[in-house]
């Protein structure tokens, strides 16, 4: 598949469709490159990281690959490996918060608090 336009939204799709199927949560991380031999994706070098740009705001990595993230504890560690890897805060922050603007049913939730817990007075 020599002139795969990488910026096609079905090819795009399909690849997040198989990440949240096949690899869903950081135990079944995949590696890029068996993502791309999975699609039938040759890796000419150039196109490496046009190849990820399909599908890098909706997925998580680690040292295993890359995987669809179930909880935000996933979402939050990924963020601190960037970070640390990086030695940036802002482009942890930017990424997470692009992650979670696709994804936000793993945006942590607000918890109420009622006072009267806190003040010992009876509810």
């Amino acid at each position: 598949m020599s002139d795969l336009r990488y910026q096609d939204k079905a090819l795009s799709k399909r690849i997040l469709e198989f990440l949240e199927r096949e690899h869903s949560g950081r135990e079944n991380a995949i590696p890029h490159r068996a993502i791309r031999e999975h699609f039938c994706v040759q890796d000419d070098g150039q196109d490496n990281h046009a190849f990820r740009r399909l599908y890098e705001k909706h997925v998580c990595s680690c040292s295993q690959g890359i995987f669809y993230p179930k909880t935000y504890t996933e979402v939050h560690a990924w963020g601190e490996r960037i970070e640390r890897n990086q030695h940036s805060a802002a482009l942890r922050k930017s990424k997470v918060d692009a992650l979670l603007a696709g994804r936000p049913e793993l945006r942590p939730r607000s918890i109420a608090v009622q006072p009267s817990l806190f003040d010992g007075a009876q509810p």
